[in-house]
Parts: structure tokens; sequence; C-alpha cells
């Protein structure tokens, strides 16, 4: 993936995480971690990363430093950013998925899907809603029904 400021972020199979300056091959950060990434998404100034170690970890652009992490019960399968507010997280063995504030990592919203369901495709958001797309239905969650709030972002 690419940051705002150019900067190219690149994962392997052997969970390291390496942000190159845009202008050079110069190394800016590593990180690693406890398995393969699996998805490299931008936000500002935050990096979400899926690992094949049951987590998804939020780093800040500038350092790689963690500022948080989730740990899913299985491999995350989907993962997603909205409006540069939220992350939405889940994993192989969830039938549903988290919302959860991507400055903080604190939940602020669960969909629950029912038992023989999973998600089929990174969820989308368009005109305020979440739109997921499942094994036996397509629905739309409310942005606006979030409790997490930011600068700019939805009100309760």
């Amino acid at each position: 993936g690419h940051t705002a400021s150019g900067d190219l972020i690149v994962g392997d199979e052997r969970g390291n995480l390496t942000s190159f300056s845009g202008s050079s091959e110069k190394v800016n950060w590593k990180f690693r971690s406890g398995g393969e990434i699996s998805a490299i998404l931008t936000a500002d100034d935050h990096i979400l990363v899926s690992s094949h170690d049951n987590f998804a970890y939020s780093l800040l652009t500038k350092t790689g430093n963690v500022e948080w992490k989730r740990r899913l019960s299985g491999r995350v399968t989907h993962i997603a950013t909205f409006e540069n507010i939220y992350a939405l997280i889940s994993g192989f063995d969830d039938h549903g998925a988290v919302l959860a504030d991507l400055s903080n990592g604190r939940v602020a919203g669960q969909f629950a899907l029912g038992d023989n369901e999973t998600l089929t495709y990174d969820p989308i958001v368009s005109g305020g809603l979440i739109f997921i797309l499942t094994s036996g239905s397509v629905r739309a969650f409310s942005l606006n029904g979030c409790t997490a709030k930011k600068e700019g972002g939805p009100d309760k």
C-alpha cells in the first residue's frame, strides 16, 4: 500500500511489514507480526494491517508503532476502513464483524450474522451506510448509529 505522503508499505509471508520512503529506497521503519501479512490498508495517519497470527493491528504511519491490536478467534478474513474513522474486522470463525474506532480500537458497533452466515465480500460504505454481502443476504447498517465520535465524523 501507499501512504498519503507517498511512502510504500510492504508486507511479506514471514510477518514483516516495512515502510520505504517514497523518494528513495530508504527504510523508514520495520514491524514484525506473528504471521504472514494478509492485508494492508492506509487511513490518514494510521495503517491497518491483518496478519495470519489472528490479529488486526493499527500502526502509526510515521513510526510503525502499534496504537492498538485486536485478536480474533481465527484468521482475519475481512478488514476495511470507513471515512478514516472506523475499522471493520471479521475473522474466519466469526459470524459477524466488529466496528472499531480507528483511533483507539474501542468497539463502536458489532454486526451479528446467523450461525450459517459469513461475510463473502469486503464491506463498502456509501451514503452513510455500510453494505455487507453475506452468504445469505445483503445488509445495510447506518454509521449514524455508532457511538464512537471523532471530529468531522458521524454523530450519535
